[in-house]
């Protein structure tokens, strides 16, 4: 059974908010709706499917379902999902299928003048916000920040938007800070994925459909990468992420009216948090936790990080090597890292991806503030995360605790 895509239509809803919306049909029928202020009408783009389509790709790959559209599609983007990024994504992802997207290809939609970018408050997005809000970029000066859910890992409606209208307001003030104008933007488009962990393995086009579906105001778009360009790779072996290959899918989603960049490609991590270390916003704003998003009914207090997950953990470790962790108490919970800083960094690096993992140990030796009992958790947190792989070995210690019963 296809994905039907069918003619795009905004609703226009209480509060002062309009929705890009339209009826899919398939396995899920329901309206998929991309919802900003209503100010933001004029540049909503329905005489098109082109967002709709690029959010939903991954879905229909995953399921190894066709997209019918029954309106157009801008030809440039139509031609190069189907010459390129559907093949070539097929080709080295074996849980992405090789689909076809049939619709009407239309001429190139005038695009807009603005130059937008993500704000989820982490390190490569404030590093974008920094980087490229200087006047001396002119025309490819940031002008827009969109703040949107389409990072959730979490399945709940509730919840999501909970969330998300709990952290508009700081992601609105750190954007006004820089003088930029902010887009605070809520979809559905994570429930029409049956596979949560597959919305937010591949998510650069889901970023993306939430551009397109404001095509009529953006003409360049910086998404926030994660890895540096040398660590490119379709490798599914590899990857931890579609992230390795973020330049590819960002080059197959450009036309010629609206670019994509991805941004903060030049530099690795650590390049990326020299360069916000020394911004005081950074002490406010910074927001590299998402345990809330992947966790669900988890609540991380009155501080804007959790202090204890893996990201927490990364970020904290290298404000520690650095010696300046004590301008970051006020929004990260240290609680666990004051408890045992050995144990606390051990678990850290022995959870954390292994790239970040040899980063991070790398940059505390040289400050002399790695520790022999630092090893030693590692090295238990590492046995005890791979005997955790083993099914039959967690069901056991289960049984021997009474879980399940």
């Amino acid at each position: 059974m296809a994905i039907i895509i069918n003619q795009p239509y905004i609703e226009k809803i209480e509060g002062g908010k309009v929705r890009l919306c339209s009826k899919i049909e398939g396995d899920l029928n329901d309206v998929l709706y991309y919802e900003v202020e209503d100010k933001y009408e004029q540049y909503l783009c329905d005489d098109r499917a082109d967002a709709f389509l690029v959010g939903l790709l991954h879905s229909a790959m995953f399921n190894g379902q066709d997209v019918v559209c029954r309106c157009g599609v801008s030809e440039r983007l139509l031609f190069q999902l189907n010459t390129y990024y559907i093949s070539t994504v097929s080709d080295n992802m074996p849980d992405m299928a090789n689909i076809h997207v049939q619709a009407e290809p239309l001429p190139e939609l005038a695009g807009g003048k603005a130059v937008g970018t993500g704000n989820s408050g982490g390190v490569d997005s404030v590093y974008t916000l920094l980087k490229y809000s200087k006047e001396e970029l002119g025309s490819l000066k940031l002008t827009h920040a969109i703040f949107n859910n389409i990072s959730t890992n979490d399945v709940d409606e509730t919840r999501i938007r909970t969330l998300f209208n709990r952290d508009v307001a700081g992601k609105r003030a750190l954007v006004e800070e820089l003088g930029l104008e902010f887009i605070p933007l809520y979809t559905n488009l994570y429930s029409f994925y049956r596979v949560p962990g597959i919305f937010n393995h591949y998510f650069a086009l889901q970023y993306a459909s939430a551009v397109y579906a404001l095509k009529k105001l953006f003409g360049v778009f910086y998404f926030s990468s994660t890895f540096q360009v040398n660590m490119f790779s379709l490798d599914y072996k590899e990857i931890v992420s579609s992230a390795r290959f973020d330049i590819f899918s960002l080059d197959c989603v450009s036309s010629e009216k609206l670019k994509f960049y991805s941004a903060g490609m030049e530099v690795d991590r650590m390049g990326k948090m020299e360069y916000i270390a020394p911004h005081p916003l950074t002490q406010k704003y910074l927001q590299v936790c998402a345990i809330e998003q992947s966790y669900g009914g988890y609540e991380i207090g009155d501080k804007l990080n959790c202090g204890f997950c893996h990201k927490c953990s990364r970020t904290i470790a290298i404000f520690y090597a650095w010696g300046i962790l004590d301008q970051y108490e006020g929004i990260y919970d240290l609680t666990k890292f004051n408890a045992n800083r050995n144990k606390f960094i051990g678990r850290g690096l022995a959870a954390d991806q292994r790239t970040f993992a040899k980063m991070v140990k790398k940059l505390l030796r040289k400050s002399k503030r790695y520790t022999f009992m630092m090893d030693v958790w590692y090295v238990l947190y590492r046995i005890r995360y791979t005997l955790a792989k083993s099914g039959k070995l967690v069901a056991l210690v289960h049984a021997l605790r009474g879980k399940g019963k």
